[in-house]
C-alpha cells in the first residue's frame, strides 16, 4: 500500500533554532516522510518519518544540473525556490512508493495536514510554494517543461541566476503551466496560516485569485498535540480556528521551550504555552524587530523584482 506523501526540502546554511519543533510537528504526520537536505553538521533526533540526507549546497547544484541537462549559474539557496516543482522528476528513486510527492519550506510548523487534503485527487495541491504537493503521475513529474503561451520558459528561468519565483508566480510559473494544460490545483493555501513579513503583528498574507490580502486582527498562534490554531480576539469573545500550518515567512524569534506538546507563537516569541489566552492577547505587545524588518524585506522585494524585470525583458529580447 502507498503512504500518502513524501516530501522534499534542501537548506543550506544553520538550520533554524526551532527545528527541533519543526521535527515534532512532522513526527505528529506519520503517514508522511519528509527529507531534508543539508550542510548543516549537528546531530538530531530525528522521528521515523524523517530522513536528513548530508549535502554540499555544489553538490545538490551538480545533482539538479545532471538530472536537467543544464548549466546552471546559481549564486544563493534563495534561487533554489525556482526549481521547486522539478524534486519529484530529479530525486524520482525516492517516490516510487507514494501518492505524492513535493516540497517544503523549514520556517513553519505543520498541523494536521491530511485533515485539510481534499477528499478527491488532484494534480497539484495549492498554488503557494511553501508546502506544495504533486500527483505522483509521469506527466505531474515533467509538468515543468510542458508548453505554456508564454515566451519564458522553464530553461530560460533555470539557465538564469536570477530568482523568478517559478514555484507559485507570474504568467510563466508552474501554476499557469497547469492551467494551461487543463491540470488540477486545490487551493490548500486557503487552510494555512501564512505570516506576512510586511506587516506589524500576526497579520496574515492571504492568498486568492492571484493575490494577497492582508488580514488584519489580534491574534496568536499554538501548536498543541500536533495541530495549529489562531487565537484571535473578537469583540465579545475569543475565536480559536484550526490550520494545517503556520509559515512565519522571514521572521526572526527567540526560542525559549522546554517542552513540544505545547507551543506559543506571538509576535517575536516562541515559549510554552501555560497563560490563559485572554492575559496573552492582553501582553501582545509591540514587536521593534518587525517593525524594522517589514521595511528591510519591502526593499528587498523591489529590488528583487527590478532585477528580475530586467532579465525578463532580455529573455524576450532574445527571443
Amino acid at each position: 500500500m502507498k503512504k500518502s506523501a513524501i516530501i522534499f526540502s534542501p537548506y543550506f546554511g544553520k538550520l533554524p533554532e526551532y527545528f527541533d519543533l519543526w521535527l515534532k510537528s512532522c513526527e505528529f504526520n506519520s503517514s508522511i516522510d519528509f527529507m531534508v537536505f543539508t550542510d548543516d553538521e549537528r546531530l538530531w533526533d530525528l522521528p521515523k518519518n524523517v530522513t536528513i540526507k548530508k549535502m554540499k549546497f555544489n553538490d545538490f547544484i551538480v545533482k539538479l544540473e545532471k538530472e536537467l541537462d543544464i548549466t546552471l549559474h546559481i549564486e544563493s539557496p534563495y534561487k533554489l525556490c525556482d526549481f521547486k516543482p522539478v524534486y519529484g522528476y530529479v530525486f524520482r528513486e525516492y517516490i516510487e512508493n507514494y501518492e505524492y510527492w513535493g516540497h517544503c519550506d523549514l520556517d513553519m510548523i505543520f498541523g494536521n495536514i491530511l485533515k485539510f487534503m481534499p477528499s478527491e485527487t488532484y494534480d497539484k495541491i495549492s498554488h503557494l510554494g511553501h508546502l506544495c504537493l504533486y500527483r505522483n503521475d509521469f506527466k505531474i513529474l515533467k509538468a515543468f517543461s510542458l508548453k505554456s503561451d508564454s515566451i519564458i520558459n522553464y530553461e530560460d528561468i533555470f539557465s538564469s541566476s536570477v530568482h523568478f519565483g517559478f514555484d507559485e508566480i507570474g504568467n510563466y510559473g508552474i501554476n499557469e503551466v497547469f492551467k494551461q494544460n487543463n491540470l488540477s490545483i486545490y487551493p490548500y493555501e486557503l487552510t494555512t496560516a501564512d505570516i506576512s513579513p510586511s506587516r506589524q503583528g500576526m497579520v496574515l498574507a492571504h492568498y486568492e485569485n492571484n493575490k494577497f490580502t492582508p488580514l488584519f486582527g489580534t491574534r496568536f498562534f499554538t501548536f498543541e498535540n500536533g495541530s495549529v490554531y489562531s487565537y484571535e480576539k473578537k469583540k465579545k469573545c475569543i475565536e480559536k480556528k484550526e490550520y494545517s500550518y503556520i509559515h512565519f515567512q522571514k521572521r526572526k524569534f527567540d526560542v525559549n521551550i522546554n517542552q513540544y506538546n505545547n507551543v506559543l507563537f506571538t509576535n517575536d516569541t516562541i515559549t510554552d504555552f501555560r497563560e490563559e489566552p485572554i492575559k496573552i492577547l492582553s501582553n501582545n505587545s509591540f514587536n521593534s524587530r518587525a517593525f524594522f524588518n517589514r521595511y528591510k524585506f519591502k526593499i528587498k522585494s523591489i529590488l528583487i523584482r527590478v532585477k528580475r524585470n530586467k532579465e525578463i525583458k532580455k529573455i524576450k529580447k532574445r527571443k
